[in-house]
């Protein structure tokens, strides 16, 4: 009787049940911390499903982070789809780190989804590239030289006199009743958006651009959340920003944008002309998506 159940369910099972596995290879050797890195995976799964990977399904990991996924061409194999991917991280700890458990998803023609995990896979991130023989760690910036004083004492001695010529200049023309600064009357989310527009039309090096890019979205942030933004790490802030009940889906778009600055930054990483275009595409959206409600118009009064 067990056996007739079992042919009966294996027959009314849908076509695409097959078993799906996903391997993923680590690293040959140490990684150099913040330099992107390749990882292989096979992904083995029905023939007539389709394999895609959303990065706002992940749980976020300030150890590692998912900078691309690259899906290779598929070919079929013992009656299954074999789908090679090419995983690109990047780490942010010294020691060793893991790319956690990623969500994937197959989805059948008659639109029914399943979910496959990719396996966690631990590798090693080491200091900087040609950090020197001594070993691989970030070491300690080394003290400066002692200069003689009659080096140094002669410049400071003009800089105290400049000093106080520009203090009293100052205070004379505030005496002869000087015109005030305007004062900037647009709020938080009109002045991120204007200093974005500004950007965009600006020709600088990818370093500055997200150096300014990321300064932008954090004084908006200090302003519209009063979350000291301009002051905490890219992981305190995203908790800060969370803590402010921000939208999951907006937090996880921004924490991608403030990752692709860091590799920039400090990793030394190259992005193409596309990435750029839509790490700032992403920025306006940000503001523009958090931005608060309009007033509402006041109601006319009718006077009887």
């Amino acid at each position: 009787m067990s056996l007739l159940l079992a042919m009966l369910f294996a027959l009314g099972a849908p076509a695409h049940a097959e078993r799906a596995s996903f391997e993923l290879k680590p690293p040959p050797g140490a990684v150099s911390i913040g330099a992107p890195v390749e990882l292989e995976g096979t992904a083995r799964f029905g023939e007539k499903l389709v394999l895609s990977f959303d990065p706002a399904a992940q749980s976020s990991s300030p150890a590692v982070v998912v900078v691309g996924v690259e899906p290779g061409p598929a070919r079929s194999e013992g009656g299954q789809t074999v789908q090679p991917v090419k995983l690109r991280v990047a780490a942010f700890e010294l020691g060793v780190v893991t790319v956690p458990a990623l969500h994937w998803t197959l989805a059948a023609d008659d639109g029914t989804k399943q979910t496959l995990d990719s396996p966690p896979v631990k590798f090693e991130s080491v200091g900087p590239a040609g950090a020197g023989k001594e070993g691989s760690d970030i070491r300690d910036i080394r003290p400066p030289l002692r200069a003689p004083w009659w080096l140094w004492g002669g410049p400071l001695a003009l800089l105290a006199a400049a000093a106080a010529a520009w203090h009293w200049r100052r205070r004379k023309t505030a005496a002869a009743g000087a015109a005030p600064q305007a004062v900037d009357k647009r709020l938080p989310h009109e002045r991120a958006l204007d200093e974005l527009n500004l950007l965009y039309n600006s020709q600088v090096p990818a370093k500055e651009f997200y150096s300014r890019l990321t300064d932008i979205l954090r004084i908006y942030f200090e302003a519209r959340f009063s979350v000291a933004a301009t002051v905490l790490t890219t992981h305190d802030l995203m908790r800060g920003l969370r803590e402010a009940e921000l939208d999951r889906p907006v937090l996880l778009r921004c924490r991608e944008v403030f990752d692709h600055a860091d590799l920039v930054k400090f990793a030394r990483w190259i992005p193409n002309l596309n990435e750029v275009g839509r790490d700032w595409s992403e920025a306006e959206h940000i503001v523009r998506e958090t931005a608060p409600p309009p007033p509402k118009p006041a109601q006319a009064v009718v006077q009887p």
